[in-house]
């Protein structure tokens, strides 16, 4: 919520995947002080608009958000300082101040291009669910509450798409393939909301198809 002592900006942006990324809202409060509030997943809609769905504090984006408003400030400000203090007599000092600047400039263009790109690791995980549900997001990342919401949605989506009870198919010998990432999905936030070990051995099987 903007008010006259608190305003709110996204900073932070990290885990860029299909079009979709992590970044974090931060408070500025009273002009200087600033808090991280809560992360999104930034989704991109038919529209061409971005959807966020709330996510819990990412402390990566938290942390590159501070690093790179930090880094680009002091090298801005040692920049200037150091431009007007190189005297032509005494150019040392002001030289020492623009290679700091210089320094901290470099460090800045790593946390804003380098910092928080995602690994194969990731990449395969977020991927998984990314094709079942149009979302590029970690299991870790999701709030309970969203859970439920989720494995709801799926369910009709896995009932309309294929005619079918998902616990009834994901039992059977033989799985389509094309029913596999909707049974991945949906197996994994059962598992997450009632962790058996029927469950927890569904998921294991979908998942070693998984491609």
């Amino acid at each position: 919520m903007r008010t006259k002592y608190a305003i709110p900006f996204f900073a932070g942006k990290i885990g860029h995947l299909e079009k979709q990324w992590i970044q974090t809202e931060f408070i500025l409060v009273l002009g200087f002080i600033i808090v991280p509030s809560s992360s999104v997943l930034v989704m991109p809609t038919a529209k061409g608009e971005k959807d966020h769905f709330n996510l819990p504090i990412n402390k990566k984006s938290v942390f590159a958000g501070y690093a790179r408003i930090t880094l680009f400030i002091a090298a801005i400000v040692c920049f200037f300082y150091g431009k007007n203090q190189v005297d032509p007599i005494y150019p040392r000092e002001g030289i020492i101040w623009l290679s700091v600047a210089f320094a901290l400039g470099a460090l800045y263009y790593y946390f804003r291009v380098y910092f928080g790109k995602v690994t194969p690791e990731e990449i395969t995980e977020r991927s998984k669910l990314g094709k079942a549900i149009g979302m590029y997001i970690l299991p870790q990342w999701i709030y309970e509450d969203k859970l439920y919401e989720l494995a709801k949605d799926a369910g009709y989506t896995y009932k309309e798409k294929f005619g079918s009870n998902w616990r009834e198919d994901i039992a059977e010998q033989s799985i389509p393939k094309e029913k596999i990432p909707l049974l991945y999905a949906l197996s994994l936030f059962d598992y997450m909301i009632h962790p058996t070990d029927e469950m927890g051995n569904h998921l294991n099987r979908v998942d070693a198809m998984y491609n």
